[in-house]
C-alpha cells in the first residue's frame, strides 16, 4: 500500500475542499495523469485547504474498474515514482 494525500471535496458541491492521507494498492492504479482542472478549481477559490501552497499540483488516479478517480497532491511523475518505481513495480518492457 502507497499512502498519499488526496483532495477531496467536503461540501459535494466544490464549494470545500480538504486534504486527507488515504492509501491505495498500486496494483489497482489504471492510469495516472496530470490533474490541471482540479489546480484551475482551487486557485478559483479565496481559501485553499490548510496545507496547501498554491504552486502544488496535482495528479488524478483512476483505478483499474474505470469507475473509480481520486485527486492527489503532487505532479504526475512524482506520483509515478511513489506508486511504481519506488516499490520495484515495471510497466514497460526494457
Amino acid at each position: 500500500m502507497i499512502k498519499l494525500v488526496e483532495v477531496y471535496d467536503r461540501s459535494g458541491v466544490q464549494t470545500s475542499f480538504a486534504l486527507r492521507e488515504i492509501y491505495i494498492n498500486p496494483e489497482n492504479v489504471a492510469l495516472i495523469r496530470p490533474d490541471d482542472s482540479t489546480k484551475v478549481l482551487l486557485e478559483s477559490r479565496t481559501a485553499l485547504p490548510e496545507g496547501l501552497d498554491p504552486r502544488q499540483e496535482f495528479t488524478r488516479i483512476t483505478l483499474s474498474d474505470s469507475r473509480s478517480s481520486i485527486c492527489v497532491v503532487g505532479d504526475a511523475n512524482s506520483v509515478f515514482t511513489k506508486v511504481f518505481a519506488a516499490h520495484g513495480r515495471k510497466l514497460l518492457k526494457d
